[in-house]
């Protein structure tokens, strides 16, 4: 539960607030519980997200947001039209849901406030936050995780309860998605994400494993394999089809299409990716593989941490409805550490990731099947 900030702004009945998330699919719904209780706090209120095109998906049909602006990768022009209509929108209080790790990119963001002409900015404060008139303390990545910390910036516009991830699926998504799973039909799957997005690939588990993965899982009766993710999964999905006959999905299918084919699945398997968090947003039995990157501050909401204890002695790992799979090699996480980025590209051995073999997620995986976590294709 977040504490209520001690002495909460009240920014009275109809205020107009900004949110700003320049990230991807997993960044944006990881907002979406600060968007709930924004919402809560002030029902009469006009709350306004600032995304990424990446990221957009996430909130269509969300009905906690009642404008999203899609900024501008980049380009001077673009960059201050932009800003202009920002500064249009005469937003009483910005919230801006970023670290500010790198140097270059809290000078973006003081800009980005600055041209919004907020008179109440609050975001998060590592040592460059002068610039934002409410400032709330970031004690680094995974002292909480990152939905967590954005639940503090509204905690400061006194919205301090907390809510779960939310993703709106429209009736045609899912009409589309059962055209498309129809040769599956009255059989269970598991969905298989086998990429994760360019930045930081040392999050990536190996093609080959997903492939042996599908191997051994459809060896159990009436477990099917569909593979998804987006173009940047096609190399992927193709060759785990060529190494095990799956129905590959990948390329083939837009955010809420993609939503759908999750919401059906027994089980969605992949890396730290923003795949994993909306098959966990969608209340579905999701299993994300964490190796690099600080699962503290990244894992799907509500996840139980399984941790292989390899390594060190500790209590034995727990399997949820929503689990993280990681080994306790000492060295992991190098990715997302403290106040620094880390290792985006892991190391050269990755051995955090070659610990999660094949037969160690599949035993995960069908402990997670046997517990009754999913349906067969309708």
């Amino acid at each position: 539960m977040i504490q209520p900030d001690p002495d909460p702004l009240d920014l009275g009945p109809r205020p107009a607030i900004g949110v700003v998330k320049l990230g991807d699919l997993g960044d944006v719904l990881l907002v979406t519980p600060l968007l709930a209780e924004l919402r809560t706090r002030y029902p009469a209120g006009r709350i306004e997200a600032v995304v990424r095109a990446g990221g957009a998906s996430a909130l269509v049909g969300n009905p906690h947001v009642d404008r999203v602006h899609v900024a501008p990768m980049g380009g001077s022009i673009a960059s201050a039209a932009f800003a202009w209509r920002l500064r249009r929108r005469r937003f009483d209080a910005l919230l801006l849901a970023h670290h500010l790790t790198l140097a270059g990119g809290a000078r973006r963001h003081r800009l980005l406030v600055a041209a919004s002409g907020a008179a109440i900015t609050v975001g998060l404060d590592n040592g460059r936050g002068a610039f934002l008139t409410h400032r709330v303390p970031d004690r680094g990545f995974g002292h909480l995780p990152e939905w967590r910390y954005w639940l503090r910036l509204g905690a400061v516009l006194g919205a301090a309860a907390d809510a779960r991830p939310v993703f709106v699926l429209p009736a045609e998504a899912t009409a589309a998605a059962g055209r498309l799973l129809a040769p599956l039909a009255g059989r269970r799957f598991v969905a298989i994400h086998p990429v994760v997005g360019s930045y930081g690939p040392g999050r990536a588990w190996p093609v080959g494993r997903f492939a042996a993965l599908a191997s051994a899982l459809a060896a159990d009766p009436g477990v099917g394999i569909v593979t998804v993710g987006k173009s940047d999964a096609l190399a992927a999905g193709a060759e785990i089809a060529r190494r095990h006959p799956t129905l590959d999905l990948t390329g083939a299918t837009d955010t809420p299409t993609l939503a759908a084919v999750l919401r059906a699945a027994s089980l969605t398997i992949g890396a730290d990716s923003g795949v994993v968090h909306l098959a966990a947003a969608l209340d579905r039995p999701t299993l994300a593989l964490f190796g690099p990157s600080n699962h503290l501050a990244w894992s799907p909401v509500g996840a139980a941490d399984h941790t292989l204890r390899l390594h060190r002695p500790g209590p034995p790992p727990t399997v949820g409805w929503v689990t993280t799979l990681r080994s306790d090699i000492p060295c992991s996480p190098c990715f997302y550490l403290g106040h620094s980025l880390g290792r985006p590209h892991g190391c050269a051995t990755r051995s955090c990731l070659v610990e999660l073999t094949v037969e160690r997620v599949a035993e995960v995986a069908r402990r997670m099947l046997s517990g009754g976590t999913g349906g067969a294709v309708d």
